[in-house]
């Protein structure tokens, strides 16, 4: 019992910190023998994402309630209703078109996040309309929410998103950031439409839910981190080519 409660935290640890990522996090948990349970690592993640941006997703409502909305704050706004926009059809159709698509757009995805972070092709347009340096604009919450409503396709979330931001030409810290406070409004989505959870024992989904909270928050702070270096983009982009790869050869 007390081997299996280990396989439990230890896979919702490493679910939680590998859904940040570019990666197809449940076919990875087969291929290695993890417990996976979709709803309860959607959960997880959002909650370590609430807990980590709190203070700027917080402020959203009593912002805009005494009309004073700032540039992140009109990014949320457009960003979470384009990603409901874009992607209640596609789930309401069944999601992409299997593994392979999937696959293929992962590809695509990491040689145009590479590409975008030497060069954004949206950037001076959209920096030209910039209130301020580094702030975000609609446009580039409306490019981020249909990006993201189009990984319920099957495509892990973070590519689209964090490809979109790129391509707008938005600074690369600043591009995690943003990335990761949309993320909230995936995963919130996630979980409405997700499988009933696979986990039924009230200790083991506790355990599992303080796993993967506990390894995506750890997975935000390195992507923090990162973003403050050039590290980034080629890692995003190579592990999405990477993973493109391995579907596409059935390696996972």
């Amino acid at each position: 019992m007390v081997q299996g409660y280990a396989l439990v935290l230890i896979s919702a640890i490493v679910n939680g910190f590998l859904s940040l990522f570019p990666l197809s996090v449940s076919r990875l948990a087969g291929g290695f023998g993890l417990v996976y349970c979709p709803m309860c690592t959607y959960a997880g993640v959002l909650a370590a994402v609430l807990y980590f941006f709190s203070s700027t997703i917080g402020s959203v409502l009593p912002s805009v309630a005494g009309r004073r909305i700032t540039g992140e704050q009109t990014f949320f706004f457009y960003m979470a209703l384009f990603t409901i926009v874009v992607g209640v059809p596609i789930v309401e159709r069944g999601g992409g078109g299997g593994a392979a698509w999937s696959a293929y757009i992962l590809i695509v995805l990491g040689v145009l996040i590479v590409l975008f972070a030497r060069r954004a092709p949206l950037g001076r347009a959209i920096d030209a309309s910039r209130p301020a340096k580094g702030s975000p604009t609609s446009v580039e919450g409306i490019l981020t929410g249909i990006a993201q409503g189009l990984s319920f396709l099957g495509v892990p979330a973070v590519a689209f998103t964090y490809t979109a931001l790129l391509l707008t030409g938005m600074r690369n810290g600043r591009a995690v950031r943003l990335m990761l406070m949309s993320l909230s409004v995936y995963l919130a989505m996630a979980m409405f439409t997700s499988p009933a959870p696979c986990i039924h024992t009230v200790i083991v989904k506790a355990l599992y839910l303080i796993g993967a909270f506990s390894g995506a928050l750890v997975g935000i702070k390195v992507l923090i981190k990162l973003g403050n270096t050039r590290l980034l983009p080629p890692l995003y982009g190579g592990l999405a080519v990477l993973m493109g790869v391995l579907l596409i050869a059935g390696a996972v």
